[in-house]
């Protein structure tokens, strides 16, 4: 047997070797930062709308002029200077864009807080982060508003879907900037706390704008900490802009200039933030809504639209509402990440609508695009094909290279991963390596076509009789029982042999099952879908599977509490708009997939 030494240095070695397989095609670059990109759009398509949340659009014209509005107070009244860290904690809305844009303007760094975190998180990120101005909504604000005092946080700016029901009057008188003449004072207290509406019904001084450069960090996304605290990858406009353009690439023309996106995931999650930026880059706008308005108004996908974001258990659900779901002829783009489409909801869907879920893979350490499906070119069971330029690489547990249509840990390398976390280079550098390999912790295969195949978590994954087993195949297999609504396969351990250092463990299945169905009739089934190996020694019937912001199963909570999460689950699709006259909600929100993280 190998020494740990000799391991350590054959790792070190095989990280430098030449990558199986690099993405087709090459990045032409013509912006250097994200800010460029939007001054291009601005001035070649002011008028068209940027953002639309309910009945109120904004212009690229009107969004700018918000945008320089606010980081004109930002620098005078809330003194944020260079590399300060902005944190937004917005629903979706149209505040979130003209949140985004001014941070930028600044040249600060935007914190995505997202909104289904708990308090404990909130103060945590905002006291990592150091952030000294937080954007957020009156209703949010009252609930993280005792904890403030113990963060950075010394300016508050709040604002309502009302901010922008009647401001088209002066927005339009805001185009030139000699108008921008003064500036909004506010009375200073130890928590500034000002209306954005008042601060955009004001006249500002002229700015000497900062410059932002293309390695600036635009960018600082909390990883979800579901096995520890939350990590900040800290990504830059270069890097952003380059799993853009990747992204860009393999949609090809897939997705029309001056586009309209419907967009029911938070603008606070890596993909819901990304998908903003590849409709400024396509002029188009983007339609904001939440999943659970979605959810009760199946009817606005008969408006037309040219492309979706959704999440696997958003279409699922969708199906599941109506018999006879009714989409746009125009809409014919279903654009998912978030996790693994099933195979019976692909074929469930495509016999529905007629048209495929387009599948991605990312991270929020690769900006977030790793691999993206070409529409035409659909391979049902994949994640898609390897971005261009990015390079891959399959390792096995011992470090060594493995080829095609083999499982191992995949690595990534690339010009859209991240410079690392925030203020921890120890954790940095056991995810990244030295030569620039980002150690995703996903298990997955490549084919010589390039699509990649994503299989488990590396820490997920089940030994069986000294073979891996993998999960989501049990899963998957379980799901295409038309009497299982839902499942979640974990292993278990019985008990264990100390003297020869034997773990005796068995997989048991929980299941969310419709009426009729028996923990024996799945059995029988399972027996004829599945390997010997992968047959669950128990199956336990269950109210419900708990499963994160962004639809993926939380494997852990039932290793830790299996008998009592399963009826104290929150339901992850309970999110409510943003209102003047009702409570906010936790709207979905997509934990990070943070390789040494999930």
């Amino acid at each position: 047997m190998q020494s740990d030494k000799n391991l350590n240095t054959k790792a070190s070695r095989t990280s430098r070797q030449a990558a199986l397989y690099v993405g087709r095609g090459r990045i032409k670059a013509t912006e250097k930062t994200l800010l460029e990109l939007f001054f291009k759009t601005v001035e070649a398509a002011p008028k068209a709308p940027a953002l639309a949340y309910e009945n109120v659009k904004l212009s690229y014209v009107e969004l700018y002029s918000s945008a320089k509005t606010l980081a004109a107070w930002m620098i005078h009244e809330a003194n944020i200077k260079p590399g300060d860290r902005v944190s937004i904690y917005l629903p979706n809305s149209l505040s979130y864009g003209v949140a985004l844009y001014a941070a930028w303007l600044t040249r600060a760094v935007v914190v995505n807080l997202g909104i289904s975190i708990n308090a404990d998180n909130v103060l945590f990120q905002l006291q990592d982060s150091g952030a000294k101005l937080l954007i957020t909504a009156p209703t949010l604000l009252a609930e993280i508003q005792p904890m403030l005092l113990q963060t950075g946080i010394r300016h508050i700016v709040t604002t309502r879907q009302s901010d922008y029901a009647n401001m088209k009057a002066f927005l339009h008188g805001w185009v030139s900037v000699s108008r921008l003449i003064r500036v909004f004072k506010t009375t200073e207290s130890l928590l500034i706390h000002t209306r954005l509406r008042d601060i955009l019904s004001k006249r500002s001084h002229p700015i000497d704008w900062p410059v932002a450069q293309p390695n600036d960090i635009a960018l600082m996304q909390y990883t979800s900490g579901t096995t520890g605290r939350p990590k900040g990858a800290l990504l830059t406009h270069s890097s952003l802009l380059a799993s853009l353009y990747q992204g860009q690439l393999v949609l090809g023309r897939s997705i029309p200039m001056r586009c309209q996106i419907l967009c029911p995931l938070p603008l606070q999650h890596i993909l819901g933030i990304t998908n903003l930026l590849f409709s400024v880059a396509k002029q188009g706008c983007v339609a904001l809504t939440s999943i659970n308005n979605l959810m009760e108004h199946p009817e606005i996908l008969q408006h037309p639209y040219d492309a979706m974001l959704g999440i696997p258990l958003l279409f699922d659900q969708l199906l599941k509402k109506s018999n006879d779901l009714k989409i746009s002829d125009k809409l014919t783009m279903f654009m998912c990440g978030g996790s693994p489409v099933s195979l019976s909801l692909h074929k469930e869907w495509y016999a529905r609508t007629g048209h495929f879920i387009i599948e991605g893979y990312g991270l929020s350490e690769a900006s977030p695009l790793i691999a993206a499906t070409p529409p035409n070119r659909v391979k049902i069971g994949t994640s898609g094909v390897i971005t261009p330029e990015t390079q891959v690489r399959i390792v096995s547990n011992q470090g060594g290279d493995l080829g095609f249509n083999q499982a191992g840990e995949l690595w990534v390398r690339g010009p859209q991963l991240m410079r690392g976390y925030w203020q921890l280079p120890q954790v940095t550098s056991e995810v990244l390596t030295h030569d620039g390999w980002l150690r995703t912790g996903d298990i997955a295969s490549l084919d010589e076509d390039g699509y990649l195949r994503l299989l488990e978590r590396k820490k997920d994954v089940f030994w069986v009789q000294n073979e891996l087993v993998f999960p989501r195949e049990i899963e998957n297999a379980a799901t295409e029982h038309e009497d299982v609504i839902d499942c979640l396969a974990v292993q278990e351990e019985l008990h264990s042999d100390h003297e020869n250092g034997v773990a005796q463990r068995a997989i048991k299945l929980f299941v969310v099952a419709r009426e009729g169905l028996t923990p024996e009739r799945l059995s029988d089934y399972l027996h004829s879908h599945l390997k010997g190996n992968e047959i669950p020694d128990k199956i336990e019937f269950v109210d419900q599977v708990p499963r994160g912001p962004m639809g993926k199963v939380l494997r852990h909570l039932f290793h830790e509490l299996p008998h009592k999460v399963v009826t104290h689950v929150d339901n992850a699709l309970k999110s409510e708009k943003l209102s003047d006259e009702t409570k906010t909600e936790e709207p979905i929100h997509k934990k990070s997939r943070h390789p040494k993280d999930h």
